[in-house]
């Protein structure tokens, strides 16, 4: 439990508070509009945890990450700028 404290607090808190920053930049900087996305940063980096849940539980089968990854950032960018996806 220590560990996993240590580790919400030193690298996936930061990592959510350097998220929520970096889209609430582009919101003030007109380059995004305000969604549920800036109030939900984890969703910016499930598809990486998913990935690793996906390769530890199914490890014969193939996924493609890369284009997971790329195909969640294109939606997340498209539904934060008001285009259709």
């Amino acid at each position: 439990p220590d560990l996993v404290q240590f580790y919400w607090d030193n690298v996936v808190s930061r990592g959510l508070a350097t998220i929520t920053a970096l889209l609430d930049r582009g919101v003030e900087n007109g380059e995004f509009r305000r969604t549920k996305v800036n109030d939900m940063p984890h969703l910016v980096i499930m598809p990486v945890v998913f990935s690793v849940v996906f390769r530890l539980l199914f490890e014969k089968q193939s996924l493609d990450t890369d284009e997971l990854i790329e195909t969640h950032v294109d939606l997340l960018l498209a539904h934060m700028k008001g285009e259709p996806a």
